[in-house]
């Protein structure tokens, strides 16, 4: 800011990941057999992986952060498949957007965010911002919940980060 300047436009591509999909068609939802295009990203293979986690299916949500600088104001950029929100990241999200509702799961994904950013040091805060906004570009994670649905029962709220996806 400041000043008469006009309009600055900023464009940022906040990336995600396929919906996960499996390595065999026993792993899928649904009987697509999604996971014999979709399993690995860009043509990769097996053999490109650097590795692998495992974890129990669970149903959780997807939840993905980011960070963005405008006018040298940070902004954290987060939320889950469909609705992504932004605000200062300097500032409660609740200030900016609503973050009451546990049915909707981008709200209490930024309510979430948001806490863990402002309760990083002033140092860490700064760090996450500049490796974020030049060279990540989105932390994936999965947040699981004990009022959704479950095959395997979660009896707390949880996030798990599997992903740090470059810009």
């Amino acid at each position: 800011g400041g000043g008469g300047g006009g309009t600055k436009r900023i464009t940022r591509i906040f990336k995600g990941i396929p919906k996960f999909s499996g390595l065999v068609a026993s792993d899928e939802d649904e009987e697509s057999n999604a996971s014999a295009a979709i399993f690995f990203y860009d043509g990769k293979t097996i053999n490109d992986a650097g590795g692998f986690y495992t974890t129990a299916k669970s149903n959780g949500e997807n939840a993905k952060l980011g960070c963005l600088v405008a006018d040298e104001i940070p902004y954290l950029v987060a939320g889950s498949k469909n609705t992504c929100m932004v605000w200062p990241a300097e500032q409660p999200v609740e200030k900016y957007v609503p973050a009451d509702n546990p049915s909707v799961p981008a709200q209490f994904i930024c309510l979430l965010y948001s806490n863990w950013f402002l309760g990083l040091s002033k140092e860490q805060r700064s760090l996450f911002v500049s490796e974020m906004s030049q060279k990540y570009g989105t932390i994936m994670a999965e947040i699981n919940t004990p009022w959704y649905e479950h095959i395997v029962p979660i009896n707390s709220l949880y996030m798990e980060c599997y992903s740090v996806l470059d810009l």
